[in-house]
């Protein structure tokens, strides 16, 4: 009997342990299926702006981890943060450093993330949640470019929402459908406050967002902010340049609810995104948007002494991470230095198409580039893919006018079109025609005309986008442009065969 009761004891003391260890799966998201896993790599480029050297400059850094949109199997960082901090709202801080920056210099700092998406939708509570102290002390006051207290969000607030016992979720349904029946989205460089975006009915998803988080908190609601990366084609490697912002709304029969209100507004449909978002966002941050607060800013990144450096982000999506671990190791040991630099110009030698394109940016500035940028914009072509513009038209506003003739060759190779400025090219890759290119569609410098009139993108300020010229081709020609994506076959209409005569009759 001994022997019996100990194998009992120890299997129940087995099954408990197990049921400890293995962590347990929020009630917010039900399993919807196998996703498949994916790789981004995220890539800040730091330049410094001011006309003396830094000896110490700081880069606060927004690292991903598991939550209800995602599953984070690893993270490597480069170069090695020095601090990691918590932030109360769910993710982490990484604190990097760089020694000695001088004025006009590029720093660089990567981010490897193998992670698995998940759809998120929120169960009903069976009781009702009481909202947490740290929940109303900063989702309802003010924030960065939000101004609650502001007359003309607190009179459409009033009109929104007209009885003070109206339930929340009825308030957010209420400026949800507001939004999307009055405004547009428009993607432009202005990152106006809330209160102009109310007056202008346009907006990006930032301002748009901006716009719903502060009617929520006018209307008593809490809110807050989430950003990061959307994987803009599924089958194959992408980029992500202009990433993604939502909105959650903390609601006590649901908790936090996601409200993706940009894709609302494109598809004037107000419940396209509301309490649901696809598998295809990779979640950086989830945060009140206080500014310049290392644990409450929504920003990816944040550099000190304030205004001193200037940050650019983009996001690779691979498919596979054959190389690029390898890769990160090699950047670890320093980029500075005659022998760190020949060490890197080597490794990036050795890297082959769509995993080459965001170490040849780094080859594309000094000290990589040797005084030779011209090898890298080489290379990105020889890639010949479409995310290699990309860094070819962020380099294009630093290329001195001996480099300039390069760098537009290389982008006309790559996507069959020209453009005579840089800021030409910046705003042809933001618009909408840009975007769509790197999403597989066909190279065109505007529009199609088919498309109606309130779904074409306003001209901004610094817009530049000339006509296409008479007998421009509208397919790259051979020898150009060659995607990476699998090619479909094309259907076939089936061939009529003619009747066979009928025989005629003899006499």
């Amino acid at each position: 009997m001994m022997p019996r009761l100990k194998g009992a004891i120890g299997l129940a003391l087995l099954g408990l342990l197990g049921a400890v260890c293995i962590p347990a799966t929020p009630a917010e998201t039900p399993p919807v299926g196998p996703t498949p896993f994916r790789t981004a790599l995220f890539v800040a480029r730091i330049r410094s702006v001011v006309s003396t050297a830094l000896p110490r400059a700081i880069v606060r850094l927004a690292v991903p981890v598991t939550n209800e949109y995602q599953r984070i199997h690893r993270v490597t960082i480069v170069p090695t943060p020095f601090r990691l901090e918590n932030v109360p709202s769910g993710g982490r801080v990484a604190y990097l450093e760089y020694r000695d920056v001088q004025p006009g210099e590029v720093r660089w700092a990567w981010m490897l993330v193998r992670c698995r998406l998940r759809s998120f939708t929120p169960k009903r509570k069976k009781r009702l949640l009481p909202i947490p102290w740290e929940v109303k002390a900063r989702c309802l006051g003010n924030a960065d470019k939000v101004n609650v207290r502001s007359p003309l969000l607190q009179r459409q607030a009033a009109l929104l929402v007209k009885a003070e016992k109206t339930p929340s979720m009825e308030r957010i349904k209420a400026i949800n459908e507001f939004i999307t029946r009055e405004f547009e989205y428009k993607l432009d460089d202005r990152q106006v406050d809330a209160d102009a975006t109310l007056a202008a009915r346009s907006g990006s998803c930032s301002e748009l967002s901006r716009l719903f988080v502060a009617l929520a908190r006018a209307c008593n609601v809490p809110a807050r902010f989430a950003a990061g990366s959307i994987v803009r084609r599924r089958r194959t490697a992408c980029v992500d340049l202009v990433h993604h912002r939502w909105v959650e709304v903390f609601l006590p029969d649901y908790g936090w609810f996601p409200i993706d209100i940009s894709t609302n507004v494109t598809r004037k449909d107000p419940s396209a995104r509301f309490g649901a978002l696809a598998p295809k966002c990779l979640v950086y941050t989830r945060n009140a948007g206080l500014r310049d607060s290392p644990l409450y800013a929504t920003a990816f990144t944040l550099a000190g002494p304030r205004d001193t450096l200037a940050r650019k982000v983009r996001t690779y999506w691979f498919l596979q991470a054959e190389l690029l671990p390898e890769m990160l190791r090699v950047l670890r040991r320093g980029t500075r230095g005659r022998k760190a630099e020949e060490r890197v110009r080597r490794a990036v030698a050795l890297m082959r198409g769509v995993y080459a394109v965001p170490f040849l940016a780094v080859a594309l500035y000094e000290p990589i580039a040797g005084g030779h940028p011209e090898k890298a914009v080489a290379g990105l072509v020889r890639t010949r893919v479409r995310t290699a513009i990309v860094p070819l038209a962020d380099f294009a506003e630093f290329a001195t006018p001996n480099q300039w003739p390069a760098v537009t060759q290389g982008l006309k190779q790559l996507t069959t079109l020209e453009f005579e400025t840089p800021d030409a090219w910046h705003d042809w890759l933001y618009s909408k025609a840009g975007r769509r290119f790197l999403s597989g569609g066909p190279p065109r410098k505007t529009l199609p005309e088919s498309l109606p009139a309130e779904k074409l993108p306003q001209p901004s300020a610094r817009s530049i986008t000339p006509s296409i010229p008479t007998g421009a081709p509208s397919e790259p020609p051979a020898g150009g442009l060659i995607d990476n994506s699998p090619a479909l076959p094309k259907r076939q209409s089936p061939q009529r065969r003619k009747p066979a005569p009928l025989p005629r009759n003899r006499p």
